[in-house]
């Protein structure tokens, strides 16, 4: 009920805002990656034929993570 009685604000973040900050933030990030305090998935599936299921998987959250298709051009 304090809700009714008193204002509540909310508020997006608008990346282009923040266009300045963007060099630090990524350096913060890389750093981050680079000693595993933050660690990414990659769901990787391979070869031409599987090119429809892997974009279906991107929108049935089939995937985990940042969805690739590799592809060897010289096979």
């Amino acid at each position: 009920m304090q809700l009714v009685v008193q204002r509540a604000e909310m508020r997006g973040f608008i990346l282009l805002d923040h266009l300045d900050r963007i060099p630090a933030a990524m350096a913060e990030l890389e750093a981050g990656v680079r000693s595993g305090q933050i660690r990414y998935r990659t769901d990787i599936r391979d070869g031409f034929a599987a090119i429809p299921e892997t974009f279906l998987r991107l929108f049935s959250g089939a995937n985990q993570g940042k969805q690739l298709l590799r592809n060897d051009l010289a096979a």
